[in-house]
């Protein structure tokens, strides 16, 4: 047994955050729309759907988030 390792190991217990489901629907949610406003783009080469490079940043950012459960694998 490693001199590092604690007799019960709650010393480092992590506080685990239940998953948030409307959390993980909403940021899936905005991923889907800024490819698919993405996609549009594309095809079309209409400017103003290159701002779907914002919902797809927000909902890839809210999937890092403790409340998506990244930290429960």
């Amino acid at each position: 047994m490693s001199e590092f390792a604690g007799v019960d190991g709650a010393e480092h217990a992590i506080e685990r955050v239940p998953i948030s489901v409307p959390w993980v629907v909403l940021s899936a949610v905005l991923c889907g729309l800024g490819i698919l406003s993405l996609s549009y783009w594309l095809i079309t080469f209409t400017w103003i759907l290159l701002g779907g490079v914002v919902p797809l940043a927000v909902g890839a950012y809210m999937f890092f988030s403790p409340r998506a459960g990244w930290d429960h694998a």
